[in-house]
């Protein structure tokens, strides 16, 4: 992956996280300015997702697996068009680097659960937060991180899921309903936002 390759070449300059404070209600604007386009890469010392990055599969954001989901039209793809479709990408404050028309992007549910909205379909459910992640960059840090404080999370956790190395992206919020059903078997996660370099779109669309 290319992110975690950037991190793991960039380890003796990184400064430090700032932890999140946490707050109630939907986001507050955030102070710094975001990548134009970014990968979240774990930053936390945290076995086995240290350096790994965020991966877009059936609506949800995944570590370990599934790997991120992608396509692009065969007509695009005979005209050798298609962007490379094998990263997550992320710009502003949840928006995911696409090319189909109407975008796609990130939105949190009052469940903790972190998505992404569908292609041709930009909807968010209702009482649903859009736009959940706030950037955070501290001087002399080589990158910045990303945090959420939707709905009064304090970041981010990796929930496991039945019969799976799998892990599900959540919102660190009290009453997240999780897929095992318990909180306590999550790993708390801190992000980097880490510039993706090939271009301003790294899918057609993320399935």
């Amino acid at each position: 992956m290319q992110f975690k390759n950037t991190i793991i070449a960039s380890i003796p300059i990184l400064g430090a996280i700032a932890a999140p404070t946490g707050s109630s209600g939907k986001n507050p604007d955030a102070p710094a300015t975001f990548p134009a386009a970014y990968g979240l890469v774990v930053s936390t010392h945290v076995d086995p997702f240290h350096f790994e990055t965020v991966n877009a599969n059936s609506g949800k954001f995944w570590l370990n697996l599934p790997l991120t989901s992608t396509s692009c039209p065969s007509d695009v793809a005979s005209q050798g068009a298609c962007p490379p479709g094998t990263d997550t990408v992320f710009t502003g404050a949840g928006g995911l680097a696409t090319v189909v028309p109407g975008g796609q992007q990130a939105y949190a549910l009052q469940t903790g659960e972190l998505r992404f909205t569908g292609a041709h379909a930009n909807l968010v459910p209702q009482g649903a937060v859009s736009s959940p992640f706030v950037y955070e960059f501290q001087d002399g840090a080589q990158f910045g991180s990303v945090t959420s404080y939707a709905f009064g999370a304090n970041g981010f956790m990796a929930c496991p899921t039945p019969g799976s190395s799998a892990y599900q992206v959540f919102l660190n919020v009290a009453n997240a309903q999780v897929p095992l059903g318990d909180t306590s078997a999550c790993v708390l996660l801190g992000f980097l936002a880490v510039p993706y370099t090939q271009g301003d779109a790294a899918a057609w669309q993320y399935d």
